[in-house]
This record gives C-alpha cells, structure tokens and sequence, in this order.
C-alpha cells in the first residue's frame, strides 16, 4: 500500500506542477511590457520634431512697461474747485497789502483838500525811532530832551508853487554838495538820510518859491533858537551854528 500511496502522490504532485506551469501569472513579463511601454509613450520619437510644452504659468516676453501718463494738476479756473471736495494744491496765502504810508505829501493834501492858502506839512525821522507821523503849519516834529537826534526831514507844501532845501549833516557837512532838493507842490522832499553810517542832521537851508518860510529848530544842549523867517523867494540855513555842529532834535515850521 506505501507504493500505492507514494504513486498517487506523485500523480497529484505532476498534476499540480503542469497546472502550475499553464496558469501562473506573467509578472516579469508583463511589467518589462508595461515598461517598454510607458518609456515608448514618454520620450520623443528619434524623427519627431521636439515640442516645447507650455508651462504652467506662460512666460511673458519680458517688455518695458508702458510709461504712465504724468498727473496733471488741475488747473485754476476760478470755479473754486466745486463738486469734487477740492482735491488741488492749496492756493499760497494771499499777501496782505502794505498799509499806507502817510507822508508830508499826503497830509498836507489832505489838509489843502478842507482849508485854501499856504500850507506845510513834515515829519521826521529820529534815531532808533523811524519815522513819526506828519504834523502841519508850526506843530512839533522831532523830540525834545531825549538826546535822539533827526536823520531825515520829509516836507511838503501847498499854494507856495514848491519848495527847496538841502541838508547839513554834523559829521559830513553838505552831504550832496550844492545839489538841492526841489518839489511841487503837493510832491514830497526829503532833507538828510536814514543810513546807518551817515550822521544826523545839524540843520538845513529852506525856501519856497512863493511867500516866505519859518522854521523853528531846537538843537541839541541849546534848546529852541528862534531864527526867523527867510525873505521872499530866499533860502536861509536854520538850524545848529555851523561851527559847533550840535545834533538837531525837533522842529515847527510855518509858511
């Protein structure tokens, strides 16, 4: 019986191994086949034509970007910028104007303008003071028992058909020489200058073209000096004795 056993076994071991040998699975081959395959499918027939392949993101041929139109500021057109909530430049502040100035000439118009006849108005430029404000017919211009000296006279006058005068400095004397001031009337004239570097004024000569004048002067340790009046059509100095040259503080003057 063992034989009998040993030969069916072997019978059935045949048996199994030719099942085996028709139906077993072709792994290698058939993953060498899925290879060839796929490197078939991947790379480029010798013969093709290579083909570039889109990227994902397309490149952009690289070009100047286009320049931006300037911003244009709005222009001004008196509309006040309505409508839109006034997206312009502020305007720069508007410069106030320069307050007037009121000179001999403006006073003694003014005062020509309310009264007929000769008239003379003036004022005076004092030291580390400026400019005081015109006074008429025989008022004060000046200080006095400051010690601030006048630099500057300013004069004009009415119905006199002009005036004419020159200044006497006590440093420089006759600063402009033989060279006179001469205005209408109405017109201002200015005896001495306010330069720093230029001294004050000792006096000045005067006349008008018509009738006379009558200056006062008050000069400067001798008070007023009470030197009259000039003769019709004359000139005549007033002021500090030339030789002393003493500093001239305040004056009235009357035509």
């Amino acid at each position: 019986w063992l034989a009998t056993f040993f030969g069916i076994f072997l019978a059935l071991a045949l048996a199994f191994v030719m099942i085996w040998i028709a139906y077993k699975p072709q792994v290698r081959t058939s993953a060498t086949e899925q290879t060839e395959q796929a490197g078939a499918a991947l790379a480029p027939s010798p013969s093709a034509t290579p083909e570039t392949l889109p990227s994902t993101a397309p490149s952009v041929p690289a070009e100047t970007p286009a320049a931006q139109p300037a911003a244009q500021e709005p222009k001004d057109d008196g509309a006040g910028g309505g409508g839109g909530g006034g997206g312009g430049e502020p305007k720069p502040p508007t410069k106030k104007p320069k307050p007037v100035v009121r000179t001999a000439a403006t006073a003694v118009k003014e005062l020509a303008a309310r009264s007929d006849g000769r008239h003379i108005c003036y004022r005076a430029y004092v030291a580390d003071k400026g400019w005081q404000q015109p006074v008429c017919d025989g008022a004060e211009a000046g200080t006095v028992g400051k010690n601030l000296p006048i630099k500057v006279l300013n004069i004009a006058v009415s119905g006199t058909k002009g005036v004419s005068g020159n200044g006497a400095h006590v440093v420089e004397g006759w600063l402009t020489g033989d060279k006179w001031e001469s205005e209408g009337d109405g017109v201002d004239m200015y005896l001495g200058s306010s330069k720093e570097a230029v001294s004050p004024l000792e006096g000045f000569t005067l006349k008008t073209t018509e009738g006379i004048v009558c200056p006062n002067t008050h000069v400067k340790d001798q008070g007023w000096q009470k030197q009259g009046c000039t003769e019709a059509g004359n000139w005549r100095y007033f002021g500090s004795p030339m030789d002393q040259r003493l500093q001239l503080e305040a004056v009235r003057i009357t035509v």
